[in-house]
């Protein structure tokens, strides 16, 4: 969600090389998304190589002599961990509910500009590496190429961590399996009705599977799972 003010930056400064502080998640989202952003530094929210990770980290920004640093985050850890590593830093404040993220992360980069950027859609480049991989994967899962394609997303981040099943944190985050099976059904019918060829598939990570495959089972081979290591270009 931060590639709108991302580009307005890019916009901004012509000239500037970008460099990212991110997850693991968050370098695999963004490879490839601008030739001028040609750094990812990772960083890990877990105690305690989060201690480690501050520390060398901070040498490392101030080798690099930035001459500014927007922070997407509202947390004041941030702010106190950044601090004096360039000649201006922008950070986002208050809380989660104060708008929209996008709006937000462009909000921030208008005032440290003092006018208003273009406001994009949030977009992420597709490389053609993830273009023949997602092909493939379709074709080894027997999905016809000409088929009208609707991916279900069944699973939220951490479906897979026991802690939020056992303390009913799925509750709210989770569609009941049957409610998908249904939504099959319907599109089926509907695609059928208007002369389509559809498929319906769901791209799982490996360690979903046990949550993924009962519902699939019970599409009645209305919908394919797809399942590989992560990649989010070919996702």
């Amino acid at each position: 969600m931060i590639t709108p003010a991302v580009d307005a930056l890019l916009a901004a400064f012509p000239e500037a090389e970008f460099h990212l502080l991110t997850t693991v998640e968050g370098r695999r989202v963004m490879s490839g998304f601008h030739e001028r952003l040609t750094r990812s530094f990772l960083y890990s929210r877990r105690f305690p190589r989060t201690l480690f990770l501050q520390r060398e980290l901070v040498k490392e920004f101030k080798a690099e002599s930035y001459d500014r640093i927007y922070i997407f985050e509202t947390k004041p850890f941030y702010r106190k961990w950044l601090r004096g590593l360039a000649p201006e830093i922008f950070a986002m404040t208050g809380s989660v509910d104060q708008g929209h993220f996008c709006d937000r992360t462009l909000d921030l980069v208008d005032g440290s500009l003092g006018s208003p950027s273009q406001r994009n859609w949030v977009s992420v480049p597709v490389m053609e590496l993830g273009v023949k991989q997602a092909r493939t994967m379709l074709d080894e899962h027997g999905v016809d190429p000409e088929a009208r394609l609707v991916g279900m997303h069944p699973t939220f981040s951490g479906t897979g961590f026991s802690i939020f099943r056992g303390r009913g944190g799925a509750c709210h985050r989770m569609w009941p399996a049957s409610s998908f099976i249904r939504l099959a059904e319907i599109l089926e019918a509907r695609s059928r009705a208007d002369g389509l060829n559809l498929a319906l598939v769901i791209d799982a990570l490996p360690e979903e599977k046990k949550f993924v495959q009962p519902l699939v089972d019970a599409s009645g081979k209305k919908i394919t799972l797809l399942m590989a290591p992560p990649d989010f270009q070919r996702y």
